[in-house]
């Protein structure tokens, strides 16, 4: 999921004095994402039973039929989150 880089560099975070800030803050963001998934799952559910799972290649087909959609929301949310996070220091 992470780079090798990506997960050194959160190591490296432990015992600074950002280790709660970016834990928070990566929290936050995983717990928003989960949310995502979950109302997708509700609407994929309710458009067609519950056969329907968000698979790994369902969600990638989904990010392709609606890339432009999609990326207009995480980008608001990716936004949205430096914001929090930003206003919380």
């Amino acid at each position: 999921m992470f780079s090798t880089e990506m997960l050194a560099q959160i190591v490296r975070f432990h015992g600074t004095a950002q280790h709660t800030m970016v834990g928070a803050y990566m929290e936050e963001n995983v717990n928003t994402f989960l949310g995502i998934q979950k109302r997708l799952q509700e609407r994929a559910t309710a458009s067609h039973g519950d056969a329907v799972t968000l698979t790994p290649e369902l969600w990638r087909q989904v990010m392709q039929l609606q890339a432009p959609a999609m990326q207009a929301m995480l980008g608001g949310f990716l936004e949205q989150s430096a914001k929090r996070f930003m206003d919380k220091r």
